[in-house]
C-alpha cells in the first residue's frame, strides 16, 4: 500500500526534513532528532505530544 506524502519542511539544502500523511491518524518523518532537540525548542515537544493525544482517541 502505498501512502500518499506531502513535504512540508524543507531544510537550507533544498532536502525534505518533514513528511507528513493525512491518510493515517499520525504520519510522519523528520530528518532531525527530535527527542534531542526538545530542550532547546520546545515546538520540536509538540511532535510527540501530538502522538501521545492521537494515540488516547
Amino acid at each position: 500500500m502505498v501512502v500518499p506524502k506531502f513535504i512540508v519542511g524543507v531544510c537550507e539544502d533544498s532536502y525534505p526534513d518533514v513528511i507528513e500523511s493525512k491518510d493515517k491518524k499520525f504520519y510522519i518523518g523528520v530528518r532531525f532528532h527530535p527527542e534531542s532537540l526538545y530542550k532547546i525548542d520546545e515546538k520540536h515537544n509538540l511532535i510527540f505530544k501530538e502522538f501521545i493525544k492521537v494515540c488516547r482517541k
